[in-house]
C-alpha cells in the first residue's frame, strides 16, 4: 500500500465502496480497525508512511509524503489538512528513530545540502516499567516479529510500544532472538550532559569568534531574542537595519531546506556565521539550534516555559510548550506517555503523574526553562 501504485488500487475501490468502507477496510489492513475511528489520524498516517517508505527508502522527505497523501487523497480531511498532517508525522517519525535522515552521497562536496530518507534498523528501548519502544524498519516489512508479539505492538500517535507488567525480561528477551537491538535510553536520545546555559553560549561564541566573514547570506531569518517566547512564529523576523548582535538563524542555500546557523549581525548586515549542526552529538540543524536558542533565553533573564497542568481524577498530568525543542527531550516525554491535545500552545505531552518530579526537574536543570502552573483538576 506504500508503493506508487497504491493510489490507484484505493481509487479502483473507491468506485465500488462508499468512503467509510474503503476506511474500514484500510484500518483493518493496518491492525487499527479497533483502536481507531478513521484513517485523518496520526496513527494511521504513520502506519501508511513506514509501509510506503520500506518500499520506496531510500527516497526524499518530499517523495514519501506525496505518495501517502495522494493514497489518502478524498478519503480523509481537506487535501491542505492531509498535507500538513502527513508532513508533521513523518517530521516526528523521523526524531523518534523509525528513519534516519542522512546527506546524499556527494551533495557536500558540490556545496549543495541535499538529503535523503533511510530506514533504521530494527531497534528498542527498554524501560525499568515493563515498557518497550519499539522503532526501525526492515524492507519489505515494518519489523521482523512473530504474530504473537506484533499482536502486543499498541500504536500510539506515531510510536509503536509493548507494555508487559508481568514479566517484561521475555518480552525483551523475544525482541532480542528476533534481531531486535536494544539501545540504552540515553544514546537512543542522544542527550547531551547538564551544563550551565552560560558555558553552553561560551561555546558557540568562542566557535563564532573563529569564523571568517561571511559575506552576504542569501535571505537571512533571525529568531528575534526580544520578541516574547510564548509567540515561536512570532518571533521569526527578516534582517533589518535595526538588529545588531548574535542570533540563531536559517539561511537559504540553492537546493534543499534553508540551513540553521549562529550569526553575528552588525548594523543589520551579517559580519561572521557559523552553519550549525556542528556534528557534536550527531543531532539535525534544528535540534542545535533549538537547544542553543533555549540557553540565549535563559541567560537573557526571559527563560522560555512550560506549562503543566495535574487531573488527579485520571493520574496524569499535562506539559505544555510554546516553542519546538530537541528531538531528544521530545523522545523522553514519548517513552513516559503520549502527544496530548495542544490547546494554546505549540505541543503538549500527556504522562502518569508519579513521573512530574523526576521529568520537571529534567525542564529546569537541562532546559533552563521556567515552569507555570495551571489549577490542579479533580
Amino acid at each position: 500500500m506504500g508503493t506508487g501504485s497504491c493510489s490507484i488500487r484505493i481509487g479502483a475501490i473507491v468506485n465500488r465502496l462508499s468512503r467509510e468502507q474503503v476506511n474500514i477496510r484500510i484500518l483493518d489492513q493496518l491492525g487499527l480497525l479497533a483502536a481507531q475511528p478513521d484513517l485523518g489520524t496520526s496513527e494511521a498516517v504513520s502506519c501508511l508512511l513506514r509501509r510506503a517508505a520500506c518500499h520506496l527508502c531510500p527516497c526524499s522527505s518530499s517523495l514519501l509524503t506525496s505518495k501517502v497523501t495522494e493514497s489518502l487523497s478524498g478519503l480523509v480531511v481537506e487535501d491542505d489538512v492531509l498535507a500538513d498532517l502527513v508532513e508533521q508525522t513523518l517530521q516526528s517519525m523521523v526524531a523518534y528513530g523509525d528513519l534516519v535522515e542522512c546527506d546524499r552521497d556527494g551533495s557536500q562536496q558540490t556545496g549543495q545540502t541535499r538529503t535523503s530518507l533511510y530506514l533504521a534498523a530494527p531497534a528498542f528501548v527498554s524501560r525499568e516499567n515493563g515498557l518497550f519502544l519499539l522503532f526501525g524498519l526492515a524492507p519489505d516489512r515494518q519489523l521482523p516479529l512473530p504474530p504473537e508479539l506484533l499482536g502486543q505492538i499498541e500504536c500510539k500517535s506515531y510510536t509503536r510500544r509493548i507494555r508487559c507488567v508481568k514479566d517484561p525480561n521475555s518480552i525483551r528477551q523475544a525482541l532480542l532472538e528476533c534481531g531486535l537491538v536494544e539501545v540504552p535510553m540515553d544514546v537512543w536520545l542522544k542527550s547531551p550532559p547538564q551544563c550551565r546555559a552560560t558555558k553552553l553560549i561560551e561555546q558557540y561564541e568562542l566557535k563564532l569568534d573563529n569564523q571568517g566573514p561571511s559575506g552576504e547570506l542569501a535571505e537571512l531569518q533571525i529568531i528575534n531574542f526580544n520578541l516574547p517566547v510564548r509567540h515561536y512564529r512570532g518571533r521569526w523576523s527578516q534582517l533589518g537595519k535595526q538588529h545588531r548582535g548574535r542570533y540563531v538563524a536559517r539561511r537559504k542555500q540553492l537546493y534543499g531546506a534553508p540551513l540553521w546557523c549562529y550569526v553575528e549581525i552588525c548594523e543589520g548586515r551579517p559580519t561572521k556565521c557559523l552553519d550549525l549542526p556542528l556534528q557534536t552529538f550527531g543531532w539535525r540543524g534544528c535540534d542545535e539550534a533549538w537547544y542553543l536558542q533555549l540557553a540565549l533565553d535563559s541567560d537573557s533573564g526571559e527563560p522560555q516555559q512550560c506549562r503543566i497542568s495535574m487531573n488527579r481524577s485520571n493520574h496524569m498530568a499535562n506539559l505544555e510548550f510554546f516553542s519546538p525543542l530537541p528531538m531528544w527531550a521530545r523522545r523522553r516525554w514519548e517513552a513516559l506517555g503520549a502527544p496530548a491535545q495542544n490547546k494554546n500552545c505549540l505541543f503538549a505531552y500527556s504522562l502518569p503523574i508519579d513521573e512530574m518530579e523526576e521529568e520537571l526537574r529534567f525542564i529546569k536543570e537541562h532546559l533552563w526553562m521556567r515552569v507555570l502552573r495551571t489549577p490542579t483538576g479533580t
